[in-house]
C-alpha cells in the first residue's frame, strides 16, 4: 500500500512495488463495483418506499404504527447504503490523490489485510478502535440514563 515518508516536515508518497500497484488497482475495481452496487441498491429501496395505502387517512393505530415502523427502517437502511457509499467514493478519491491506505489520524500504513477486507477504510485498526471508544463514550455521555427520564 502506499505509504507517507516525512522529510524536514514535507509529506511525501513513496514509490509503490509493482505489487503494491496491482493490489491497489484490484481494491480500486472492488471498490468501483461495490458503489454501482450500492448506488443501484439506494435508488431500488427507495423507489420499492411501501406506500402504506393509507392515502392522509388517520387508521387505526396499529396501523400508524406499522407505517411509520416500515418508514423508519428503509429510512435508516437507506442512510447506512449512503453514508458507505460517501465512504466508497472517499476511498477511490484517495487512491486517484496517492494517499489511498493511509490511515486518516496516525499517518501510518493500513495493514493491506485490513484493506482487502474493507477496502474503504479511514484509519488503522488501532485508531479505529480508539475512535470507536470515543464515539461509544460521547454517545453514553449524550443519552439520559432510562432512569433519569422517567417522571413521578
Amino acid at each position: 500500500m502506499a505509504t507517507k515518508a516525512s522529510t524536514k516536515g514535507k509529506t511525501s508518497v513513496k514509490k509503490e512495488s509493482k505489487e503494491s500497484k496491482e493490489t491497489i488497482d484490484l481494491l480500486r475495481k472492488q471498490l468501483i463495483k461495490r458503489r454501482e452496487d450500492l448506488a443501484a441498491s439506494v435508488k431500488n429501496h427507495a423507489l420499492e418506499l411501501p406506500d402504506t395505502g393509507m392515502d392522509g387517512s388517520p387508521g387505526d393505530t396499529a396501523d400508524q404504527a406499522a407505517s411509520d415502523y416500515t418508514t423508519e427502517m428503509f429510512g435508516a437502511l437507506l442512510e447506512r447504503q449512503a453514508g458507505t457509499l460517501e465512504e466508497v467514493d472517499r476511498a477511490l478519491r484517495k487512491i486517484e490523490n496517492g494517499d489511498f491506505g493511509i490511515c486518516e489520524h496516525c499517518e501510518k500504513a493500513i495493514p493491506s489485510k485490513r484493506l482487502k477486507s474493507l477496502p474503504w477504510a479511514r484509519f488503522c485498526l488501532e485508531c479505529q478502535e480508539k475512535s470507536d471508544r470515543r464515539g461509544a463514550a460521547r454517545k453514553a455521555q449524550a443519552e439520559p440514563a432510562e432512569w433519569e427520564t422517567v417522571e413521578e
